[in-house]
């Protein structure tokens, strides 16, 4: 840890699981604006039948959750014809990769400094969540091979933090463990329907896709509008790597509950 006249810094790549769980959250959050611009759809509708205004429209606990349920479906039906309005820039995740410089309180200064004046940095701006997080471009164009297989691009983006060594200490190994940060992320998504569970298993599957010996996949083993267990899911993965599981770990090998 550093003294009072210190700084140091340390750097780590996220975890495919977390980077899943980061493009999963940001996928649920896109489903639930649309879900829920569906549902009041369905109940204008309602009211229109009943000639009155949306705001005069009362609707029971039970109508209102039939209502949610049909605009589930018209959600998913917009994926069985690829008709869904998702930009991929939605999904966009810049903090594959994290930095943290550690320093006392004086010395912040000193650290923005050497941020910004740093060779390579083409852009630092603070994020919404903190003025002590920066978001780097960083730029990557004096990487770049020039082959016919291989390439870069001409920047990344990662997050880098500035920390005292308290709040270092309290952020890594305190009340805010990184795993619990995650788990309350989980707990708080805007969504959990089951379009959001195959979201998250489509792209947890299609990560591990990225990085397993398969070269070649028919057919993905899911799709947006149907229903899994999470050992059907599992076992897709586990064959990406020539691994399957014992039958009695997966049960029966219909995918649908």
């Amino acid at each position: 840890m550093p003294n009072q006249q210190e700084i140091c810094a340390f750097a780590r790549v996220k975890s495919l699981r977390r980077v899943a769980d980061k493009a999963a959250h940001l996928l649920a959050s896109r489903l639930s604006h649309a879900i829920r611009a569906a549902a009041a759809n369905i109940a204008e509708e309602r009211a229109w039948r009943a000639g009155l205004s949306l705001e005069q429209l009362i609707s029971s606990a039970d109508t209102m959750t039939a209502d949610f349920a049909a605009a589930e479906q018209v959600v998913a039906s917009q994926f069985l014809d690829a008709s869904f309005p998702l930009n991929p820039h939605e999904l966009r995740i810049d903090d594959l990769y994290a930095a943290t410089i550690v320093a006392p309180r004086q010395q912040f200064d000193r650290a923005f400094d050497a941020i910004t004046s740093a060779p390579h940095i083409l852009d630092a701006r603070p994020l919404p969540h903190s003025k002590r997080s920066l978001r780097i471009e960083l730029d990557c164009s004096h990487l770049r091979q020039d082959t016919a297989h291989h390439s870069t691009a001409d920047s990344i983006f990662f997050e880098l933090s500035v920390l005292t060594p308290d709040e270092l200490i309290e952020l890594e190994l305190g009340a805010y463990l990184p795993e619990q940060r995650l788990l309350d992320a989980h707990k708080n998504l805007p969504y959990h329907g089951p379009l959001a569970k195959n979201a998250s298993y489509l792209i947890h599957f299609l990560l591990m896709l990225a990085v397993s010996p398969c070269t070649q996949l028919d057919e993905l083993p899911l799709n947006m509008w149907g229903r899994y267990l999470p050992e059907t899911i599992a076992d897709a993965t586990w064959r990406l790597f020539g691994i399957q599981l014992p039958s009695a770990l997966i049960g029966t090998p219909n995918q649908e509950e």
